[in-house]
């Protein structure tokens, strides 16, 4: 029969044993952790650097997109400079036609319209 010592002894001895097992068990499953997380670390990278260029695309493009509006609208307020020289002119012209008319009218006595 074995004593209480030979059963602490062997209790040591499996122990001993399990842990080199596990140990042995668990290496490639950590080594397989590590490139897992050094995969992770390099997409994180990755995936900063593309939302930093994404958002100095947005900028530059909402940049652009704030000129080109401006841009426009000087463009619409020339547009609206014209187009109100051009009805002045033609107003003027309106004015000055009407005048002959009506001296028209009072030389040969036709009655005004």
């Amino acid at each position: 029969m074995l004593t209480k010592q030979d059963l602490d002894s062997i209790r040591g001895v499996v122990r001993d044993e399990a842990r080199v097992v596990i140990k042995e068990e668990l290496r490639p499953i950590k080594k397989e952790l590590q490139d897992i997380k050094d995969r992770n670390e390099d997409l994180e990278i990755k995936l900063d650097e593309k939302v930093s260029e994404l958002s100095m695309e947005i900028f530059r493009l909402r940049a652009e997109f704030k000129e080109e509006i401006r841009n426009i609208k000087r463009s619409l307020n020339k547009m609206y400079k014209h187009q109100e020289t051009i009805i002045k002119f033609f107003n003027e012209e309106a004015i000055l036609i009407k005048k002959r008319i009506d001296r028209i009218e009072t030389k040969i006595n036709l009655p005004s319209s």
